[in-house]
Parts: structure tokens; sequence; C-alpha cells
């Protein structure tokens, strides 16, 4: 059995290596991970950068995070990363990208405020955050944009491509027969009902309302705010900022050196790093965590939380020192866990064997 890191090769030696050059050419200087993909985590000292880029999808985005693409699993990995590395102080998400798949980005932008409760998270923008590239940098605790910089476009899209006319004209017949008057409406070979149409624009309206919710409650914002920006409009650099967007139209490395104020102002007073504002360069428009939910995580928790285990579940650990038994250590956690994948396997192997 090979090991998880050996590449089978079905060919010749010269087309092995031909293919090799070619990964090589299309990485350039790229830095790359533990699969051989291009790392998404640049060090800057104690700051990890975290990109995210191209377009975003589900899952993760494998090879073609060669061509610019990320997985919202791929940013999930790279700030537990980025948690659990001890070298690392502070969190810079960097958002280069025009939107992507809606499926996804409500975890991955959960994960890395919840992350900010452990290491302060910073966002920046050299060029484009838009639509879920928006969702995803509105999850740290303050904004940083560049001048040029596009922001916004909260907004939800889906599109319907008849091929009717098409097939037709190709000769093709096609017959679409149903169980469920509402299944598969809007497919490609019949023409898009009024029905069909009414269910899409009841589909994205509502993940629109989800969308505008999220960023309401991140930039601290009122519905009737949310409402007059959260139009699909984009805004450049300061009109982001005064659309309230973002916080401040400033470089990575004006981000990076806040991102480090952060670490220094929590740690000279032994608080959390929860997420808070510093008043000598403006409130953020992203809300603080009140104080008595600003919890200091424990290294145990660190250390769950670096090795999978859902924050959900780590917040309900024991903090050091709880004889209680009210809640949970990482040990009984992860017990739980290996006791439910054990169930769900043997359900699994069960429903096999009876089909």
């Amino acid at each position: 059995m090979p090991s998880p890191n050996t590449t089978l090769w079905l060919g010749t030696e010269e087309s092995f290596e031909a293919y090799q050059a070619a990964v090589l050419k299309l990485a350039g200087g790229m830095e790359m991970d533990a699969d051989g993909l291009p790392s998404l985590i640049e060090l800057q000292g104690d700051v990890a950068v975290v990109h995210a880029t191209g377009s975003l999808i589900e899952g993760h985005a494998g090879f073609l995070r060669y061509y610019g693409v990320t997985g919202y699993a791929d940013l999930e990995d790279a700030g537990i990363a980025a948690v659990s590395n001890p070298d690392v102080k502070a969190i810079v998400l960097s958002v280069r990208s025009n939107g992507g798949h809606v499926h996804g980005v409500q975890d991955a932008a959960a994960l890395f405020t919840a992350i900010d409760q452990v290491k302060p998270v910073v966002t920046h923008t050299p060029s484009d955050m838009k639509s879920a590239g928006m969702w995803m940098g509105s999850s740290a605790r303050r904004i940083f944009g560049a001048p040029t910089s596009e922001s916004g476009s909260i907004g939800v899209l889906a599109i319907h491509a008849e091929k009717t006319k098409a097939l037709d004209e190709a000769g093709i017949k096609v017959t679409v027969v149903r169980a469920g008057s509402s299944k598969a409406l809007a497919n490609p070979y019949e023409p898009l009902s009024a029905k069909a149409e009414a269910s899409m624009q009841e589909g994205v309206d509502y993940v629109h309302g989800l969308f505008k919710a999220h960023m309401a409650e991140r930039r601290g914002m009122s519905a009737g705010q949310i409402e007059k920006v959260g139009q699909g409009q984009v805004y450049i650099g300061q009109q982001a900022v005064d659309a309230g967007l973002i916080d401040e139209v400033g470089s990575l490395a004006d981000a990076i050196t806040y991102a480090r104020g952060q670490v220094s102002r929590h740690a000279g007073s032994g608080r959390s790093l929860g997420r808070t504002v510093d008043s000598t360069k403006g409130a953020s428009h992203n809300p603080s965590t009140p104080e008595d939910q600003n919890m200091k995580y424990t290294p145990a928790q660190i250390a769950a939380l670096a090795s999978g285990v859902p924050l959900a579940d780590v917040l309900k650990m024991a903090p050091e020192g709880d004889t209680t038994g009210a809640t949970k250590t990482a040990e009984e956690l992860a017990a739980e866990a290996a006791a439910a994948e054990t169930t769900r396997l043997a359900a699994e192997a069960a429903a096999a064997e009876t089909a």
C-alpha cells in the first residue's frame, strides 16, 4: 500500500518528468503546502497572512488552486493551521475575490470569526472583495482596503440557460417526465415557466436575506442601512469606508501592523483575544464582543480547535480549575466524537448489507 504522499503514475518516466516540469512552470515561485499545492498561508514574522483568492468554491479546490481558485475547506484548514501555530500571534485574511459559491461560505466565515476570539483576525483587500469575498472578509474584527480596491456586491445571482432551440437545431428531442410538480423546474431542456422563475427568485431572495443579515450583524448596521448598500453595488476605496463596508483605506502592511497591535494590547492586560476596538484609530463597524462573553481560551481548548473539534464543542470544554463536571474536557469530546463516528460507520455498513 503506497503512502498518502506517494504519486502513482500510469505512463512512461519521460511523460512523468514532462508533467513535473509543467507543474513547476505553472507554480512559478509559489510556496507549496504538504500536499504539493500552492500554500494559502504566508508568514510575515509572527503574523500569518491567509490568502482567499479567485473564485471561492465549496469544499477543497485541489488542483484548481494552481489556477487561483480557493475552496472554503482550504480556508478553514489554513485558519486552523494558523491558530494552532504557537509562532503565529495574529492573522490577516487577504481577500482578492469577486465571489463564489453560496454553499460553504457561512461555515468558513463563522470559523474565522471564532478564530478571532483566540487570535486577532484582520482583513485586507488589495483589489476585489465582492459578494462571497465580502462575506468572508467581514468575518474579521477590522477591514482594510487599498485605495482602488472594490468591495461590496452584496447580492445573489442565479442563471438559467435554455437549450431547447439549440437542441432542436441539432435534431435532438428531449422529453421531461417528472413526479412532483416542482421537481427540477429550472432545467435547460424546457423553457423557463413563470412558476420556475418565481421559485428561483424566491431562492435568491432568501439567500440575499441571509447575506444582508450577516453583513448587518458584522458591520453593526441597521436594516435600513444594509438595505441601502446591499443591493449589489460596488464601492471603491474610501467609498467603501463611507458605505460602512470597510473600516479604513490602507495597505497590507497597515493591516499587519494593526493586527500586531491588537496582540500587544491584549497581552499586557491578560485579557482575552476577543474582538475589541482600538479607539485611537476610530471605531470599527464590526461589533465588539461584550466583555462577559469575551472568554480566554485555554491551551487545551486551542489544541482541541487545532485538532478539528468543532468550535461549538470547544466552547463547552471545562475551563482550567473547573471541577463541577458541568462542562466537558477535550478527551471527553474526542471520545464522544469517536463514538458517534463508530455508530455512523456501523449504520452505513448495516444499510449496505441490507441493500
